[in-house]
């Protein structure tokens, strides 16, 4: 990486709060870790647990990039929360297996499905062996929201061990494709079942990797005029646009942080289920046979999610609809309440960059937070 890159630790550092990792290893035997944010004063009280799970090709940096004063992580620890922040399999931190290689395309036969089962319960299992505590409080961004519904729903015990969620653009459902107004997201999300068996068939199962040079180049490109507005005409076409709510000076160093890698097999899942509905991972006729015997993959039961859930999503997000969070809420007895951002140019993005995070995302998410979870000092 750059010399001047900041990983989590360095970013956590940076504001003055110490760190410490937690190993995590899971049933399949994916070897994550997690990271845990100490408070810069001591603290006397019971910190509830909570953590924060970035979305796809991101990382635990997601939530510690911009500072104190506007990363929800810090916010929350300063609030008096422990919070912990996990590397999902497949990231730049999370590709270490128990006996096999990333090289080995077995490491990459995964999606969100296998997250959602073996990584998500894993990580809160380690939080309350070492924190003494009963439940946890989850927040989760875009993929991180996907995880959730897949453990809640097909590890139901779970919900009984989650204290809040709130889930920021949440991502399970099918593509409204009639708002799709850019014709190369709209083919992108129909053809891209050719482009997984295309790369696939090159010996290509991981996704947008990190690298120095990616790094440095998302770096330079979106930080200096004119090559900032391409860059930010490309991420605007698939998670819409809301140019006025960046911190533009900064902008670069923030992005520069995505991508970070995910599996092929993860993206084609979610094509998957924007163009057909939320259902398991297909794998064509014949293997879902085997698998789930049917030759069509079945759709997640949603209904047996019952932990308390706060859905937030933004009037100008590509990627969450209203229309999908309606269908969430009617689906999910779980769901206490549902927020549109009141903010009618909000974007997928703007829940991790926007500028006007703390006045129209925290205040709803702290408050669904606070009136569940009790907070002694």
């Amino acid at each position: 990486m750059p010399s001047n890159f900041l990983d989590t630790n360095r970013l956590i550092m940076r504001e003055g709060y110490g760190w410490e990792k937690a190993p995590v290893e899971t049933a399949d035997g994916y070897l994550l870790q997690l990271t845990r944010i100490l408070p810069r004063t001591p603290f006397t009280g019971k910190r509830p647990p909570i953590m924060l799970v970035h979305g796809l090709i991101s990382t635990s940096e997601t939530w510690v990039s911009r500072g104190r004063f506007q990363d929800l992580a810090f916010i929350l620890t300063e609030l008096g929360f422990d919070v912990w922040l996990p590397d999902l399999r497949g990231n730049h931190y999370g590709k270490r297996h128990k006996y096999i290689s990333p090289s080995n395309p077995r490491f990459w036969d995964f999606s969100f499905h296998e997250i959602g089962v073996y990584d998500i319960p894993a990580c809160i299992d380690v939080i309350l062996e070492k924190t003494g505590a009963s439940k946890v409080a989850y927040v989760g961004h875009s993929m991180g929201t996907t995880v959730f519904f897949v453990m809640a729903s097909l590890r139901p015990q779970y919900n009984n061990k989650i204290s809040a969620a709130v889930l920021l653009a949440p991502v399970a459902s099918k593509f409204p494709f009639d708002e799709i107004v850019n014709p190369a997201t709209r083919v992108a999300l129909t053809q891209f079942s050719f482009v997984f068996g295309t790369l696939k068939s090159a010996g290509i199962y991981e996704i947008l990797p990190r690298t120095p040079r990616l790094v440095y180049n998302v770096k330079k490109y979106c930080t200096r005029q004119p090559e900032q507005d391409y860059c930010l005409d490309f991420i605007g076409s698939f998670y819409g646009e809301h140019r006025a709510n960046l911190d533009r000076k900064h902008f670069g160093d923030q992005i520069s942080y995505i991508p970070a890698g995910a599996s092929l097999r993860t993206v084609h899942h979610f094509a998957q289920v924007f163009n057909y509905g939320f259902h398991m991972y297909d794998y064509g006729m014949k293997t879902n046979k085997l698998k789930y015997n049917s030759t069509v993959p079945p759709a997640y039961p949603l209904q047996r999610i019952t932990a308390p859930i706060m859905l937030m999503h933004g009037s100008n997000d590509l990627l969450t609809s209203a229309q999908g969070v309606a269908f969430l809420r009617d689906m999910i007895p779980g769901v206490r309440k549902v927020v549109a951002v009141p903010d009618y140019k909000f974007t997928h993005v703007d829940f991790v960059y926007g500028v006007n995070t703390n006045d129209t995302v925290y205040p709803f998410l702290i408050d669904f937070l606070t009136e569940r979870i009790a907070i002694k000092k």
